[in-house]
C-alpha cells in the first residue's frame, strides 16, 4: 500500500500535502487514497486529493467508487464534492449497487434528495429485481418513496 493510501485513512493534510508535492500518485494502487479518505469522512483531504488530479470516478476491484462509500459511510459533505467534481451518479458496482440504491436502503433522505438533484436515475435494477423505489416501498420509507416517485420513479 503506498503512502499516500495509508494518509487518505489517517487524514494528515499536512503530510499528504508533502507526499503530493513529493510526486506521490493520488490515482495509485487498488485501493484509491480517495477511497480512504472518503470512507474515513476526511473532508479537506478529500478535496486535496480532487484538487490534485484524483479520479472521482475511479473503481476499486468491486466496481465501488468513493461515491458509494461516501454514502455506506454517510459523509454527505463528502458525497456533494465528489458529485461536484464529476462523480458519475449512476455508477454501478458489480453487485448492482447505486449510490441512490444505497442511500435509499440506509433512508438517507438528504442524500436521495442530492442525487435525484444531480441527475440520478431512478430505474436501474438490481441483482434482486429491486429499483430505489422497490426499496423504499420494501423498506416502509414513504417519504424516500414520494420523493423517487416526484422524480419520475415508475418502477
Amino acid at each position: 500500500m503506498p503512502p499516500l493510501c495509508v494518509v487518505g485513512q489517517t487524514g494528515d493534510l499536512k503530510i499528504a500535502k508533502l507526499l503530493i508535492d513529493s510526486g506521490a500518485d493520488v490515482n495509485a494502487w487498488k485501493e484509491k487514497p480517495l477511497f480512504a479518505a472518503a470512507t474515513k469522512g476526511h473532508l479537506e483531504l478529500v478535496k486535496l486529493l480532487l484538487a490534485s488530479g484524483a479520479n472521482p470516478d475511479a473503481l476499486k476491484p468491486d466496481s465501488w467508487t468513493a461515491l458509494h462509500t461516501s454514502m455506506v459511510t454517510y459523509h454527505p459533505e463528502i458525497a456533494e464534492i465528489l458529485v461536484n467534481a464529476g462523480a458519475d451518479v449512476n455508477a454501478t458496482s458489480i453487485t448492482g449497487a447505486t449510490p441512490l440504491m444505497i442511500a435509499v436502503d440506509r433512508g438517507y433522505a438528504e442524500l436521495v434528495t442530492m442525487l435525484l438533484t444531480k441527475g440520478a436515475k431512478t430505474d436501474p435494477v438490481n441483482p434482486e429485481g429491486f429499483t430505489a423505489l422497490k426499496m423504499a416501498l420494501a423498506d416502509g420509507q414513504a417519504a424516500i418513496a414520494k420523493e423517487l416517485i416526484k422524480a419520475g420513479a415508475k418502477k
